[in-house]
């Protein structure tokens, strides 16, 4: 809920928008075997660890300013851009760019 507060909007959402984006997110973890359950765990994961703390007890401002100091609103990975794990060539470019996506930003939150 916090990271979809700062992709979609300049504030936090209203009682609205949270229940649907609420909703949404309870049916997706449904669906696909567990699979969107774990990328949302994955990424809560990797927001908590960039953070250093839980990354919903920040502030707006400061979500803000880690999610756009790391390009996590962003899907375009870079020719020069390390992905980590993955050896360089070893997946293709379509599937790395695949996977950095997913990884960034949960399909969820591009339907909105």
């Amino acid at each position: 809920m916090a990271f979809a507060e700062i992709l979609v909007g300049d504030g936090p959402l209203s009682p609205a928008e949270r229940d649907y984006l609420v909703e949404h997110i309870e049916r997706r973890t449904t669906q696909g075997g567990g699979y969107y359950l774990e990328l949302y765990r994955t990424s809560v994961g990797l927001l908590e660890r960039l953070a250093g703390t839980r990354f919903s007890g920040l502030d707006f401002s400061r979500r803000l300013a880690l999610i756009t100091h790391n390009r996590l609103s962003s899907s375009t990975v870079r020719p020069e851009e390390t992905l980590g794990r993955f050896p360089r060539g070893g997946l293709g470019r379509r599937r790395v760019q695949r996977v950095s996506r997913n990884v960034r930003r949960p399909r969820a939150l591009h339907e909105l």
